[in-house]
């Protein structure tokens, strides 16, 4: 769970980046990322370089907190997000703005689940079997809303469809 949560990370992260100053192409390009973003916010993408920017890091920040081995609760990649020596404070200026950590999550959490090779299309698999195979099973590797749920983000049923 743990590996497929960072690779998610990692990938939409460097996705989120492409383009990132070319606001309207940016929006249109990421449309299924900022599907948990606050409306006005998502509104604001299209102008504010800021914003894209912030929402994009905190996709780092929570690559960063998985590398750290802790868990994504909204507490630990808050923390992160706090501790970074980000400049100019993208992030910070999308958190006050009214940016969630939770939207970041989800998406995180629904790519995982939608590239599983038992939930979603296999995908995740296909591209890394050789460190999916090196890695011990767990037992919540598919418990995607479970894990979701114990980091803080309620109201999860796509997880669990």
């Amino acid at each position: 769970m743990g590996f497929a949560l960072l690779c998610q990370a990692e990938i939409t992260h460097d996705m989120l980046n492409d383009d990132v100053e070319d606001g309207e192409m940016w929006c249109m390009m990421h449309d299924d990322s900022i599907t948990h973003v606050a409306p006005d916010i998502q509104r604001n993408f299209a102008t504010n370089k800021s914003y894209r920017q912030g929402f994009a890091n905190i996709f780092h920040h929570v690559a960063t907190t998985l590398r750290d081995n802790r868990s994504p609760t909204i507490l630990n990649v808050l923390n992160e997000c706090m501790d970074a020596s980000e400049w100019p404070p993208h992030t910070k200026n999308f958190l006050r703005r009214g940016g969630k950590l939770e939207s970041v999550l989800r998406i995180i959490f629904e790519n995982a689940r939608d590239q599983d090779e038992w939930t979603g299309d296999g995908m995740h698999m296909e591209v890394f079997a050789d460190q999916v195979e090196a890695l011990p099973e767990c037992r919540n590797d598919l418990e995607f809303g479970f894990v979701a749920l114990a980091c803080g983000m309620p109201n999860l049923t796509r997880l669990y469809g």
